[in-house]
């Protein structure tokens, strides 16, 4: 039978005097202190401190107590070291990296671990050969396919979708593998059954799905780009029109007037210039064209308020894009995730009343800022001055004297 740290003490403190003189039982006490601890029951630990000082005598218990003292402290910090280690080896097994190896080893090994996790939830283990497998499945014919073995083949769409977004190419490959099988099956039945009329059908609502996917993503990067214009001319650190055509004439860059807002703005400027190929999808883009579209986007040549104008214009022409958006994914989710025949005529019937709105306000917003969008006539005042007229002040400028230059 295991004697208890009372018996212990007990035991240890009759021959507590001579010790203490020696100093042989340091390593005995400390470890009765220790068991005593151990135990979480406060009456041993007092209980075997009191039995060891009951054999000492009093001339001695001075010292004595001053030794158990450090005796305890040594036997805390111990305790209080092992545990700190427990915990940091019980962590380290569970991120998967070696306690006490070197921090970029650890790193190494964390990545190692994270990605283990991430194919065992697969079914997979690390290796080229699932990306190799993945793709022969997906060349080899559909017939010998159906034997084949693969985690990704009784995943649901969503599933797939999922796992092709996933940041280890052991996984995205085979899945996006799987991806291109099931298209590819679903359209070689489709193409035996059916008729040409509707092939041509599906066909449209394809197209037209993608046009509202593009234009949805295009309205909303656009929309972040308007904002930030905004921002930029309301903080009025935007170079003036002028200043901006002047430099234009004499071939001198922007950023020799070191102003990063109006760099940051003729950024924004280039940023709608790249996005000509979502407004022309064609590829074939004249000259005039391209004139024409850069005209409605904000411009340093603009004035500030003529930018303002400009960039609420764009933002209901965006908003009208998300409206479809939001209601096209209505439909989809009604249709089971489907794209039905009459898409089209679904979305003109639900979204008309709200476009019809948005086009009143941007009419009525070009009407109220029509002067801001004219293009100024450069004309000579009575006084011999050149003057930009706009248009609608023309006659108001002849009868007034005014010539053309």
């Amino acid at each position: 039978m295991t004697p208890s740290p009372f018996q212990i003490g007990q035991q240890v403190g009759q021959n507590f005097g001579a010790a203490f003189e020696r100093r042989k039982d340091e390593n005995a006490i400390e470890s009765i202190l220790s068991q005593a601890m151990s135990t979480g029951n406060p009456e041993d630990l007092q209980n075997s401190i009191g039995q060891i000082l009951s054999q000492v005598s009093p001339e001695r218990q001075g010292p004595a107590i001053q030794y158990l003292q450090n005796a305890y402290s040594n036997v805390l910090q111990n305790q209080k070291a092992s545990k700190e280690e427990r915990l940091g080896r019980s962590a380290a097994t569970e991120a998967g990296y070696t306690y006490g190896a070197p921090a970029g080893v650890q790193s190494e090994q964390v990545k190692a671990s994270e990605k283990k996790k991430a194919l065992a939830g697969y079914g997979l283990q690390p290796g080229p050969q699932n990306i190799s497998g993945a793709m022969q499945s997906a060349q080899i014919p559909a017939q010998a396919q159906q034997t084949a073995q693969s985690p990704f083949r009784g995943m649901t769409d969503d599933q797939l979708i999922q796992a092709t977004g996933a940041p280890y190419k052991e996984i995205s490959e085979p899945a996006k593998a799987e991806q291109q099988r099931r298209i590819a099956e679903k359209q070689a039945s489709k193409n035996a059954f059916e008729p040409e009329s509707e092939k041509l059908e599906a066909k449209r609502v394809s197209e037209l799905s993608s046009e509202i996917e593009n234009e949805y993503k295009a309205a909303q990067a656009e929309d972040m780009r308007l904002d930030r214009m905004g921002v930029l001319d309301k903080e009025g650190k935007v170079s003036t029109p002028l200043l901006i055509k002047a430099l234009d004439f004499i071939s001198l860059p922007i950023g020799i007037l070191q102003n990063p807002a109006t760099e940051e703005y003729r950024k924004l400027e280039a940023d709608f210039t790249r996005d000509v190929s979502k407004v022309f999808p064609g590829g074939k883009i004249t000259n005039y064209e391209l004139m024409s579209y850069l005209k409605t986007i904000p411009s340093l040549m603009n004035s500030p308020e003529g930018r303002k104008a400009i960039i609420r214009n764009r933002k209901l022409m965006n908003e009208a894009k998300k409206i479809k958006f939001d209601e096209y994914k209505k439909i989809i989710k009604e249709n089971n995730g489907k794209r039905p025949p009459n898409l089209g005529i679904l979305l003109e019937d639900r979204i008309a009343d709200r476009i019809v709105e948005i086009e009143d306000k941007f009419i009525e917003g070009i009407s109220k800022e029509s002067q801001k969008f004219q293009q100024p006539i450069r004309m000579i005042a009575p006084n011999g001055r050149a003057i930009d007229i706009p248009p609608d002040q023309i006659e108001s400028a002849l009868n007034s004297g005014a010539k053309f230059q």
